[in-house]
Order: structure tokens, then C-alpha cells, then sequence
């Protein structure tokens, strides 16, 4: 009898985990077929594969201005398009305030409140105050900023003029200079400064080799119940004090 039982309950188990596989098939929307349980992130999640790298690697496989996915066994709908993508963003922005983004203010209170984690009058509240920032004045503000720091990118190339550099950490570097000149109005200088405070931080965001920061951040942006589950922070909370 208990081989029923167990029988009975692997179906049913089955059936909830599979059930949602054919949605896209039924729309007539291009899609990935799903792997049993982890739908198109195998590979992310047996890590033979770089988050980033299998999204590309989505978007590359279908022309289609769309196509369909499985984050676990959810369908979601990718937008490939760049029209259709600026008037899901900005005609129709009202339709779409929510995202797909983990959030869960006791488990991370600092991502809570960040303009793509956040919903609903938040969300909205959010959009209020950050849209006055970027006027075409406000921009024109911000070029000087970024030209130091070209400035500054074109000197450390400069420096390194017939030796080896690792490119990815000096774009790096420019991009955080440039962020924390334009966002925050600080010099973080590290293109000059290899022990840039502001440098470690972004460098910490960004590492998703350990196991648990990739779980951390796969679960934030494809799995939010997890993070309600495990109150997962994305933030390290040394940095985020």
C-alpha cells in the first residue's frame, strides 16, 4: 500500500512541476524547452554555465522580437525588440510598475527600497523623485564628470603602454568612477587608487563565484520566494551599514 501512496504522490509531484511546461506552445510563442525542474537554468544552477552568459545565450537562439522561457516551472516572456521594449518601459510603464526582482524589506531593507526592487506606491514614489535627475540639463551636467574620467582612463592605459592588462578589471574600475561621480558626487578614483573602498564594494556585488552569492543572487532576480523563504540579503551587510 505505502508503494501506492508514493506512487501517487510522485504523479502529483510530477503533474505540479510539469504542468505549466506547454504554455508557451499553446500561445504559438517561440520557446526553450524546459528541463524537469530547473526549466531553461539547468545550467546555471549545476554551474557549467555564467548567469549573464545563458541569457545571452537565450537571447542569441531566438530572432523573433520575443520568446518564452521557464524560470522553474513559471513561463515568462522575454521582450528581444528594442521598440517593444520602450513602450513596455516608458509608454506603458503605468501596466508594468512591478518587477520580477525579489522584495522583501526585513530580509534586505537597502534593496528594498531600490527603484528596480521596489512596487506598488513605492515604486511609484521612487520614479517621482529620480525622474527630475535626468533632464536634458541635468545631463549636460554630468558630461564634465564622465570627460575627467575618460581623462583618467586614457592616463592608466597610458601607463600601461606595452604591458599586459586585464581590460575587464579597468572598465571595471572606469565604470565604478564613473557611477560614484555622476549618482553620488564622489571622486572614488579607482583608476588611480587600487584600494578604493567604493572599488571593493562594486567588486563584492558583482563576484557571483561563490556558491552562495550565486544562489543569493539567481534567487533575486529568478526565484523571490526563496528569498522570502531563506531571507536572503543581495547586499553584504557590512556594506550596506
Amino acid at each position: 500500500m505505502i508503494f501506492i501512496y508514493l506512487a501517487c504522490f510522485l504523479l502529483l509531484f510530477n503533474y505540479l512541476l510539469t504542468k505549466n511546461y506547454g504554455y508557451w506552445e499553446s500561445k504559438n510563442v517561440p520557446f526553450e524547452k524546459p528541463v524537469f525542474i530547473f526549466g531553461s537554468f539547468y545550467k546555471i544552477v549545476t554551474k557549467q554555465q555564467h548567469l549573464f552568459y545563458r541569457i545571452r545565450e537565450i537571447y542569441d537562439n531566438f530572432k523573433p522580437p520575443y520568446c518564452g522561457i521557464y524560470i522553474f516551472n513559471r513561463p515568462h516572456f522575454v521582450v528581444r525588440d528594442p521598440q517593444l521594449i520602450k513602450k513596455v518601459l516608458v509608454k506603458d510603464f503605468d501596466k508594468f510598475i512591478n518587477h520580477q526582482i525579489a522584495s522583501n524589506e526585513k530580509a534586505d531593507a537597502l534593496t528594498y527600497h531600490a527603484l528596480f526592487a521596489s512596487r506598488d506606491q513605492e515604486w511609484k514614489n521612487l520614479r517621482t523623485k529620480l525622474s527630475p535627475v535626468f533632464t536634458s540639463g541635468k545631463m549636460k551636467l554630468m558630461l564634465p564628470l564622465i570627460q575627467e574620467c575618460a581623462s583618467d582612463l586614457a592616463a592608466c592605459v597610458e601607463k600601461h603602454s606595452g604591458d599586459k592588462i586585464e581590460i575587464r578589471d579597468v572598465m571595471k574600475k572606469y565604470a565604478v568612477d564613473i557611477i560614484s561621480s555622476c549618482a553620488f558626487g564622489i571622486n572614488a578614483y579607482c583608476l588611480k587608487n587600487e584600494r578604493s573602498e567604493i572599488l571593493e564594494v562594486a567588486t563584492k556585488l558583482g563576484d557571483f563565484k561563490p556558491l552562495l552569492r550565486n544562489f543569493v543572487v539567481f534567487s533575486y532576480f529568478f526565484g523571490p520566494k526563496l528569498v522570502d523563504i531563506f531571507r536572503l540579503s543581495l547586499l553584504d551587510k557590512g556594506d550596506s551599514s
